[in-house]
C-alpha cells in the first residue's frame, strides 16, 4: 500500500490515506501512532487513537476515545456536579423504616434514618453550615444471598463424567442429607442491602434538641 496526504474528501485532518496499487483508497491512518481506521468508521472515534477526544492533546498512547488528564478530571467534576443536581429533585419516600445508603458517611450502609443522621453528622466537616435535608440517602431493600442448589451442583458433575451422564442421582440417604444441608444453607445466608438509586430519604434532624441537653 502507499501512503499520500490528504487528498480525499473525507478524510479528517492530519490523517494519511491509505491506498491500493490500483489507487483505491481503503483506509485512513494517524500520521502520529500509524493505526489504520475503516472508510466505514464513525467519524467520532477517527482521530482519537493517541489524541484527547476533548483537546486533541497528543496523550502518547493509544487512547481509542479516552481523555487527557485535564479533560478527564473536568469531565468528571461535570458528572459529578450533574449527578448531585439530578438526586437533590428524587422524589421522597415517606415512612421508611428499614436500611438507608448515603456516601456522605463511613461505611455508608445503615440500619435505619437514625443510624445514618448520626453517621453523618459526627463525620460532617462543618456542623455550623451543615444542612441535614441536604444529604442524598437511598431506601434500600432486603434480601437473602442466592443459595447454590446442592443436588444439582452433585448431579451436575456426576452427569459431566459419564459419557450418557449419570441419571441415578445421590443415595436416597445422601439426598435426604444434601436436602436438609440445604435448609441450613439458606437460613443462614448473609443479607443483602439493594439501594433504591431513584428515590431517596429525608434523614431526622442531628442531634435533637433532647440530645443537646
Amino acid at each position: 500500500m502507499s501512503t499520500d496526504e490528504d487528498l480525499t474528501p473525507g478524510c479528517p485532518p492530519g490523517f494519511l490515506v491509505l491506498s491500493s496499487p490500483d489507487g483505491v483508497v481503503r483506509a485512513f491512518a494517524c500520521d502520529r501512532c500509524g493505526r489504520p481506521f475503516a472508510l466505514d468508521l464513525n467519524m467520532e472515534y477517527i482521530g482519537t487513537c493517541c489524541r484527547c477526544r476533548d483537546c486533541g492533546a497528543d496523550v502518547g498512547r493509544l487512547s481509542l476515545g479516552l481523555r487527557c488528564t485535564a479533560c478527564e478530571r473536568a469531565a468528571s467534576a461535570v458528572r459529578i456536579a450533574a449527578q448531585a443536581e439530578a438526586e437533590k429533585h428524587l422524589p421522597f419516600v415517606d415512612g421508611h423504616t428499614g436500611p438507608v445508603f448515603t456516601d456522605r458517611a463511613s461505611p455508608s450502609w445503615f440500619a435505619d434514618v437514625d443510624e445514618a443522621a448520626e453517621a453523618v453528622w459526627d463525620q460532617c466537616h462543618d456542623p455550623d453550615t451543615f444542612v441535614m435535608a441536604n444529604v442524598i440517602a437511598h431506601p434500600c431493600t432486603v434480601s437473602k444471598a442466592s443459595t447454590p442448589d446442592l443436588l444439582d451442583l452433585v448431579q451436575t458433575g456426576w452427569d459431566e463424567q459419564f459419557t450418557d451422564g449419570f441419571e441415578d442421582g445421590p443415595p436416597a440417604e445422601l439426598e435426604r442429607r444434601l436436602i436438609a444441608l440445604q435448609k441450613d444453607l439458606e437460613a443462614a445466608a448473609p443479607t443483602i442491602w439493594h439501594p433504591d438509586t431513584s428515590t431517596r430519604v429525608l434523614l431526622p434532624d442531628y442531634p435533637t434538641k433532647d440530645d443537646e441537653r
